[in-house]
């Protein structure tokens, strides 16, 4: 590797990657909600943006978080 550390980079990369809490109680619900949203999107019948706010909208009134 021409004297360069091997991994490095994705050592001092991965140091800045924000954590994410995404495997909650919650997610079985979160991810079918956004399946559903997925598939709407997939089929032409929302926009992304559409899809996006709707799921966001459904996990949040059905699990309480905001």
């Amino acid at each position: 590797y021409g004297g360069q550390k091997t991994r490095l980079l994705f050592q001092q990369l991965a140091a800045q990657v924000p954590v994410a809490h995404v495997y909650s109680s919650d997610y079985e619900q979160m991810n079918s909600l956004m399946s559903a949203e997925l598939q709407k999107f997939a089929l032409g019948k929302e926009t992304a943006a559409q899809a996006l706010s709707n799921a966001a909208s459904s996990i949040r009134s059905r699990t309480g978080r905001h």
